[in-house]
C-alpha cells in the first residue's frame, strides 16, 4: 500500500508544530474527531497526529476485513503504519479504551517509537474470569452481542447514554451515538466479539515504556478494580483517577481529561 492509500485509509491528519508528538487514538464506535476536544488545544504546544481505525468509521468500512483485523495485533500492526507514514520517530501515544491496549502491543514492538503511553479507560480483558474482575459476565456479553445483532439502530440508542453516564440528549451522548451509526452493523458486530474477547494480560510485563493510566469515576465499561489491575501489572505505571463519569470522557468532560493529560505528559 502506498503512502496516498494509507492517508486515505486511516483519514490521517497532523496539527500544530513542537519538539513532542501525541498521537491519539479512538476507542469502539467513535473517530478521530471525538479527540477534537482535547487535542486541537494541545495542538498550540505540540505535534498532533490524529487517525481512524479500521472499520471503525464509515469510510474506512471498504478497508475492513473480518479475518485480518479478528485480533488486536492487526490493529497494533496499523498503528506502526501510520507512524511511519507520519514520519514519528518517536511520540507519546495517547489511546482511549480499546486503542489503550493497541498502543500497548505497539509499543512492545517497537519500543522506541515511544516515550510514554497515556491510556484512558484501558482494559486488557472485559470478561470476568477466576480471580479477575474485568467488568462483564458471560451472560452480559452474549446479551449484549444478540442486541447488536437483532437491532443495531436501538441498542446504539439505549448503549449511547450509558457509556457516557448523561442524558439521553446530552451532546457527548449524541455524538457517541452519531459515531456508532456509522459504523456498518455487520463490522460492529464483528469487533465488539473480537474486543470482547481480547485478553492481553500475559502481555502487560513486556511493556518497557513508561505508562500513565486514566481512569474515570463509575465507567460502566472499565471498572476501577481493572484500572488498578493494570497498574500493578505494568512496569513503570501510574494511576489517575479523573472527577468524571462515564467511558467516554473526551466527549462528557474534555476540560478535565485535557488538564489530566496535561499532568502526565509533564511527569
Amino acid at each position: 500500500m502506498n503512502a496516498s492509500d494509507l492517508s486515505t485509509k486511516h483519514a490521517i491528519k497532523v496539527y500544530g508544530s513542537g519538539d513532542r508528538t501525541l498521537v491519539f487514538s479512538h476507542g469502539f464506535g467513535l473517530d478521530q474527531t471525538s479527540w477534537h476536544g482535547v487535542a486541537m488545544r494541545l495542538a498550540r504546544t505540540h505535534r498532533v497526529v490524529l487517525f481512524d481505525l479500521v472499520g471503525f468509521t464509515s469510510a474506512s468500512s471498504a478497508h475492513y476485513d473480518h479475518h485480518k483485523y479478528r485480533d488486536l495485533e492487526s490493529y497494533a500492526d496499523d498503528l506502526l503504519k501510520v507512524l511511519g507514514h507520519a514520519q514519528v520517530r518517536r511520540c507519546t501515544f495517547i489511546g482511549h479504551s480499546v486503542s489503550g491496549m493497541i498502543g500497548l502491543l505497539a509499543s512492545i514492538k517497537e519500543p522506541g517509537l515511544f516515550d510514554r503511553l497515556i491510556l484512558v479507560g484501558a482494559s486488557p480483558r472485559y470478561r470476568n474470569g477466576e480471580g479477575y474482575t474485568g467488568g462483564f459476565d458471560e451472560q452480559d456479553l452474549n446479551g449484549l452481542f444478540d442486541s447488536i445483532s437483532e437491532n443495531y439502530v436501538l441498542w446504539t440508542q439505549n448503549f449511547a447514554p450509558v457509556a457516557v453516564s448523561k442524558p439521553v440528549g446530552h451532546p457527548a451522548v449524541l455524538k457517541f451515538a452519531e459515531g456508532l451509526l456509522a459504523m456498518r452493523p455487520d463490522v460492529a458486530l464483528s469487533i465488539a466479539l473480537m474486543i470482547f474477547s481480547s485478553d492481553c494480560r500475559d502481555q502487560l510485563e513486556k511493556v518497557s515504556v513508561p505508562c500513565t493510566l486514566i481512569q474515570s469515576r463509575n465507567d460502566v465499561a472499565v471498572p476501577l478494580a481493572v484500572a488498578q489491575y493494570l497498574t500493578a501489572a505494568i512496569p513503570d505505571s501510574s494511576l489517575m483517577v479523573i472527577d468524571a463519569d462515564g467511558h467516554i470522557p473526551q466527549l462528557s468532560a474534555p476540560d478535565v481529561l485535557h488538564d489530566a493529560i496535561q499532568l502526565a505528559l509533564a511527569a
